[in-house]
């Protein structure tokens, strides 16, 4: 399930692989538990490797990325394959999950403060500041 993991440009970086079904959701929740406790920043999660997922497994996502928004920490997808998109397309999670082709860019995004915490809207403090950088600090 775990495709490898690293760190790039101070954002973490978690590879998946084959198949993420009911099967798998409690090794997946136990990294995210660990991601949090860890008060990890910014993780991007890399799909590419991915052919399906379950509903079971997109709450989980679902889970985390509201768990690490709490405590300032952002989640990206990237390297979503023609299979998945429609599954996410259709529980609408481009809506709420910021998704990119690839980790570059996603990592990008997140070093330019385009992506932010569920739930919280940066303040006129946060917009004057260097975000990434403050972000990825604590």
């Amino acid at each position: 399930m775990f495709g490898g993991e690293r760190t790039e440009c101070g954002v973490e970086i978690l590879g998946l692989s084959c198949e993420i079904d009911i099967r798998y959701v409690p090794t997946l929740r136990a990294a995210f538990r660990r991601k949090i406790a860890a008060r990890c920043k910014a993780l991007i999660l890399d799909l590419t490797e991915v052919y399906d997922i379950d509903s079971s497994a997109i709450a989980t996502l679902v889970e985390y990325h509201r768990d690490a928004g709490r405590q300032g920490g952002v989640l990206c997808l990237c390297g979503v394959n023609e299979g998945l998109k429609p599954i996410f397309e259709a529980v609408q999670l481009g809506n709420s999950v910021a998704m990119f082709d690839c980790v570059a860019d996603a990592v990008a995004a997140i070093r330019r403060g385009e992506i932010q915490p569920y739930g919280n809207a940066a303040s006129a403090t946060d917009r004057d500041t260097d975000i990434p950088a403050r972000m990825l600090s604590r």
